[in-house]
């Protein structure tokens, strides 16, 4: 049997990534922030990508790398693919978990950015 890993980034720094087991699903980062402009923000709430039974059944594995932008209040306002998995179950995952996503909002006034947009990638592996 196949126990699923996905990979998602550390909320202190962009473009890092660390290893979670799927049965933390809809685990929190928590976290004080970083106010500083261009700074990585402070994921508070980063629900995990379900991996999808179809993409398991199909042993379909591979790496997701999506574009954010958060505003100022840490909504994600837009989500995007930068790198397709190749596999469109596991791309619409990732992107249905990452719309969720809020970060700590810029304590800067008035703020100076309107959005922050940064890419982050998620793995998803199937081990057994």
């Amino acid at each position: 049997m196949f126990a699923p890993q996905i990979k998602t980034p550390s909320s202190s720094e962009r473009d890092s990534s660390s290893t979670v087991n799927e049965s933390h699903a809809h685990g929190a980062s928590k976290g004080a922030g970083r106010q500083a402009l261009g700074a990585a923000r402070q994921a508070i709430y980063s629900p995990k990508p379900h991996y999808p039974l179809a993409s398991r059944q199909l042993k379909e594995q591979g790496l997701v790398i999506a574009r954010l932008c958060v505003s100022e209040q840490g909504l994600v306002q837009d989500v995007g693919i930068t790198q397709s998995s190749g596999f469109q179950g596991l791309d619409r995952s990732a992107i249905k978990a990452l719309a969720q996503w809020r970060f700590e909002p810029i304590s800067i006034v008035p703020p100076q950015v309107s959005l922050q947009c940064f890419q982050t990638p998620i793995q998803f592996t199937l081990e057994g």
